[in-house]
């Protein structure tokens, strides 16, 4: 039922629902931070650098940490939604959607 069948006015977009993020989110992991940086032979380490203002991955200041740091839940999958919760109020809330090929871990 549309929330105009209910008599509920909404300033959403058309065919747009109100919702929370729990009801859409399945997981959430924290990423991990690591002082080695640019290692040979590392995996490629998604950082808040690494995605830019209009929510698009940015590859041009891509880092690669030891493979022994990271756990199995740190590795992105294909649709996974990269989220910056940490530094400034400018950076917190960055976002963008996972899709590239190859394997890639994540920062805070």
């Amino acid at each position: 039922m549309k929330q105009e069948d209910l008599g509920i006015k909404s300033n959403l977009p058309i065919g747009w629902v109100k919702t929370t993020v729990k009801d859409v989110i399945r997981d959430y992991q924290a990423g991990f931070a690591s002082g080695k940086k640019d290692v040979e032979n590392g995996l490629n380490h998604l950082r808040m650098n690494n995605i830019d203002i209009e929510g698009k991955i940015d590859l041009s200041l891509l880092r690669t940490v030891p493979v022994n740091l990271a756990k199995e839940r740190h590795y992105l999958k294909e649709g996974d939604i990269l989220v910056c919760t940490t530094n400034s109020a400018k950076l917190v809330g960055k976002s963008a959607v996972f899709n590239l090929q190859g394997d890639f871990v994540f920062s805070n």
